[in-house]
């Protein structure tokens, strides 16, 4: 019974080293991916999803877009990766975007009662496509974070008017050097190429300096040391209580072999007692066989058996 005990134990005893290990090595992977891919924008074009991600790469971030799909909207959304010690970035990160304007606020969408839009809902649709393109260019100026264009149209039954109503737009510039590289001139003939029978004087310009607000390396890399070094940290005490585990196991299991081997001793001491007491009881005429007797006797002692009485 207790060999076949044996490898019983020692199977328990490897099962129960292998759960700890993969317990432990779980355990390791959950606190090193415990930061990873996190969510900073969601847009509805990927042209806003590149620019976004655009500004964050000019400033360290690592970023990149991937395509979410919202009932039958697809819209794109832009993911930063902090990495496995980065913890704290994302909140720099939306402070960089908000300092830039971004994501860009998303305009309703034109309410039409028909599959074939009507001469308003047209019209009203190329006066946001004709800002949106204005903008775009205009945040292509050096230093510029923010542009803002506001654009009038006439209405077009004015060729029956006497008196026309010109073509307008407002433009608000929000740039971060304290001398930009452009004037007003500039962006008023910008403006007016990008709108039909818009004059240069009839745009509004309107400039102005803010300057983003410093981003806290020095923080952000404090706070990354310090999350290294307590990754580090706790990848070492795993590692110590798995050498602990692994020790407090294979000592159970050596002291589970010295009890089974102290039994198999005292098996076979008792076995070799109970056959030294079936040679020395009486014969069949009630009688000890002496020379027996002396033989088992004698081999207890060490000696060497004596040869049995020689019969008369």
């Amino acid at each position: 019974m207790l060999s076949q005990h044996r490898p019983l134990q020692r199977r328990g005893a490897a099962r129960a080293v292998r759960a700890t290990g993969l317990c432990l090595s779980l355990l390791l992977l959950l606190s090193m991916t415990a930061c990873g891919e996190k969510e900073v924008a969601t847009v509805s074009t990927e042209s806003d999803a590149i620019e976004i991600i655009s500004v964050l790469r000019e400033n360290g971030f690592e970023a990149e877009k991937k395509e979410v799909t919202q009932g039958e909207t697809k819209k794109w959304g832009v993911v930063l990766d902090e990495g496995l010690f980065g913890e704290g970035e994302i909140g720099v990160a939306l402070q960089l975007l908000h300092d830039h304007g971004l994501p860009r606020p998303e305009e309703p969408p034109i309410e039409g009662g028909s599959f074939i839009p009507s001469e308003a809902a047209q019209r009203l649709q190329e006066q946001r496509r004709v800002r949106a393109d204005i903008e775009r260019q205009l945040r292509g100026l050096p230093g510029v974070t923010s542009a803002l264009v506001t654009v009038v149209l006439p209405p077009s039954d004015q060729i029956y008017r006497l008196q026309p109503q010109p073509a307008t737009a407002s433009v608000l510039v929000i740039h971060k050097d304290a001398n930009p590289r452009f004037n007003e001139q500039q962006v008023q003939t910008m403006v007016s190429r990008g709108v039909p029978d818009l004059k240069p004087e009839n745009v509004s310009v309107t400039m102005a300096q803010q300057t983003p607000r410093p981003l806290p390396a020095r923080e952000l890399s404090g706070r990354r040391r310090g999350n290294i070094l307590l990754a580090v940290g706790t990848g070492f005490v795993i590692v110590l209580l798995f050498l602990l585990a692994v020790l407090l196991l294979r000592a159970r299991r050596q002291r589970a072999e010295v009890a089974w081997l102290r039994a198999e001793s005292d098996a076979a001491l008792e076995g070799e007692e109970s056959v030294g007491t079936a040679d020395a009881l009486p014969g069949a005429d009630g009688s000890l066989d002496a020379g027996k007797s002396e033989a088992v006797t004698r081999n207890r002692a060490g000696a060497p058996a004596l040869p049995p009485p020689a019969s008369s």
